[in-house]
């Protein structure tokens, strides 16, 4: 029966040591070290889910790496039992949940079941020895010294019985109180998340050339706009001399903008913020006129009804019109052209409106009809 075990128990800890993290395909459970990477675009407008993913060597040395908790559960929220009963600590986070995870930062104290431990090493265990995580694996690993390579290290204090709960009440699993590497001094000056609300798409991070680009709707004011971000932990961040606060400073993002975020070492590195704006999705005919003809324009059902004085003669009638900013009309294969292009309205016209960003489309219907006599 494995018991996984994972919490954090220093007291009063910041916020600003949890994260939220998109379960991957394999689960998760409560112990295991993840890598926290951008945030998930597989949620909609999402700005607080982190992925997460088994650390790469190249990842040791980065300062995103956390243990997921077993946050308190006793049902989860969609009423699931872990495994059919009430202990949690053998529940398994299936892929598409949401699992709180803790940073390893540095002075923050953690209980860690051995279930979390990698086979081969667990019987190693001992204290004033470390655990760490290892590359191609959500296992941490038993070393006798702190790897140079390795950011983030729980150096093993005393090992301990945690009680079970559920239906295994007096009994006890097998787990280590362990405490981040206190030697250990962030050198990060990243970016780990950027976005804007209302923003179209998602953005995009290049961490080799320190560039953020991002697409805002067509007739966006870009001048006041306020991010969304993280940086690296304990990291601070400027524009210019102004100290910048997630979701709280404006920026003009008429030109790029530059961000200098600065590590906890003093290591500073500028990031490049490159606001787009989106071309027009608009469809619309705004005005339609007809010598003679009085207009009625339905936005909604996209319909125009245009009626003539008896006697009008509408077999080859031209429409003076205006179209959302950039779009173009056609009817048929015919390009239309505001007072330059005859159609004959003895039976509806369609017009196939394409906007400016030359993929959204829409069709409008055009009905003459004739005063009787």
């Amino acid at each position: 029966m494995a018991n996984y075990i994972g919490s954090c128990i220093t007291p009063r800890i910041p916020s600003r040591h949890f994260a939220k993290v998109l379960v991957p395909t394999g689960g998760l459970y409560a112990g295991q070290v993840v890598y926290v990477n951008t945030l998930s675009s597989a949620i909609s407008g999402n700005f607080e889910v982190f992925t997460a993913t088994q650390p790469a060597t190249s990842e040791l040395s980065k300062n995103t790496l956390a243990i997921v908790i077993n946050d308190n559960f006793e049902t989860m929220t969609d009423g699931r039992r872990p495994a059919g009963q009430p202990n949690y600590f053998e529940y398994v986070y299936a892929a598409g949940d949401i699992a709180t995870v803790i940073f390893i930062d540095k002075h923050l104290m953690f209980n860690v079941g051995s279930d979390s431990i990698d086979s081969t090493t667990v019987a190693d265990a001992a204290v004033g020895k470390y655990l760490i995580p290892q590359d191609g694996s959500n296992n941490l690993t038993v070393s006798t010294t702190k790897p140079t390579a390795i950011a983030n290290a729980l150096k093993l204090l005393v090992a301990y019985n945690t009680p079970i709960g559920g239906l295994y009440g007096g009994q006890f699993a097998t787990s280590w109180i362990c405490v981040a590497d206190d030697e250990y001094i962030d050198n990060g000056n990243s970016f780990l998340s950027y976005g804007i609300t209302g923003q179209e798409g998602t953005t995009t991070i290049n961490n080799t050339n320190h560039t953020i680009a991002l697409s805002m709707p067509y007739g966006t004011v870009v001048t006041a706009l306020k991010a969304i971000f993280t940086i690296s932990k304990d990291a601070s961040v400027v524009v210019g001399s102004t100290a910048q606060v997630s979701g709280v400073t404006a920026n003009d993002f008429t030109s790029d903008v530059t961000y200098t975020v600065t590590s906890e070492t003093g290591v500073a590195q500028d990031w490049v913020v490159t606001v787009t704006i989106a071309q027009n999705h608009a469809t619309e005919f705004l005005t339609y006129t007809i010598p003679t003809g009085t207009e009625t324009i339905d936005s909604v059902n996209k319909t125009i009804d245009v009626a003539f004085p008896n006697g009008t003669d509408i077999t080859a009638l031209v429409a003076t019109f205006t179209m959302s900013t950039g779009a173009s009309a056609a009817v048929g294969a015919t390009p239309q052209v505001s007072a330059v292009t005859a159609n004959n309205f003895t039976s509806p016209v369609v017009y196939t409106v394409t906007a400016q960003d030359g993929v959204t489309t829409t069709d409008w219907t055009v009905t003459a009809e004739v005063a009787d006599a």
